[in-house]
């Protein structure tokens, strides 16, 4: 898959949400754990805390069971298929992916197709749980009966957005209600990253297939997200990757004015033939 996407071929036919979870956690399977925790723990639930536990799990790869059928009670609409669930001996996530999609929602089935009949969708709508509280009550019912560790589970929630969808998770935590489950008690448990943040993660590594798939994501316009300018900036090389991807990297500073329009820099003959330009901010000094 590596090489048809990195050479372009087909990918913007059949290439979607389904395919980017395989590409990147199939892949995960074959890099060092400290990877997939690095990865996971730049999650951040609604009160802004991150996803840190992981990095105290065993240093093994989690078994990872893709799209498994889950339930969290004897009704329907509280079945879910994720698209990916992570155990460990002690703790389980349950992944939820989004590429250029929003998530599915209430009256939507899991293929994001609306029921056909009217009535019965809007009866639907009034009974259905959203796709990410059916996912974190799932979460937690595994917890609780194959690990009896009632509390170690959280949901992921891995989309392209540049900022956490608060909407999503507060929409999703308020249909709890209807069940009379109160949606505090699963605030902590769900967590949000992008895929942009996994192409950060994967920099600072040197396996060949960590970078296969940073190549790959760059293709699919997954790459570090652009957050603002700053006044110095390194360039970091990369010459592994043949597409000749140029990096900069905010190091913070002062503004010093405008003076610099005087004594404009020497033109870097390597941004003509570049054909990728990434920007990574950074915090002043």
């Amino acid at each position: 898959m590596f090489s048809a996407i990195i050479h372009k071929k087909g990918i913007h036919h059949a290439f979607n949400e389904d395919a980017l979870t395989s590409l990147v956690f199939d892949t995960m399977r074959f890099l060092p754990p400290p990877i997939i925790c690095s990865f996971l723990a730049t999650a951040k639930n609604l009160k802004g805390k991150q996803l840190r536990k992981v990095l105290s799990l065993p240093q093994e790869t989690p078994e990872f069971k893709f799209w498994p059928p889950l339930s969290a009670g004897e009704k329907s609409e509280i079945n879910c298929i994720p698209d990916l669930v992570m155990y460990w001996k002690n703790f389980v996530i349950v992944e939820e992916s989004k590429w250029e999609s929003p998530k599915s929602g209430v009256g939507l089935d899991e293929e994001g197709e609306t029921v056909a009949d009217p009535k019965q969708e809007a009866d639907k709508r009034k009974r259905l749980l959203d796709q990410l509280a059916r996912e974190v009550l799932s979460a937690e019912k595994i917890a609780q009966e194959y690990l009896k560790l009632p509390d170690n589970f959280d949901l992921l929630y891995v989309t392209d957005d540049l900022f956490m969808p608060e909407s999503d998770v507060r929409e999703s935590l308020d249909t709890l209600k209807k069940y009379k489950i109160d949606p505090k008690a699963y605030e902590d448990h769900i967590f949000w990253t992008n895929w942009h943040n996994l192409t950060e993660v994967l920099m600072k590594n040197k396996s060949g297939m960590a970078d296969d798939l940073y190549q790959a994501l760059g293709i699919l316009g997954i790459n570090l997200p652009f957050t603002g300018f700053n006044f110095k900036f390194n360039r970091l090389d990369r010459g592994i990757l043949d597409q000749e991807f140029m990096f900069f990297e905010s190091k913070g500073g002062q503004f010093q004015g405008f003076d610099f329009i005087d004594r404009p820099p020497k033109p870097d003959a390597s941004l003509i033939r570049s054909k990728y330009l990434f920007y990574q901010g950074g915090k002043n000094d």
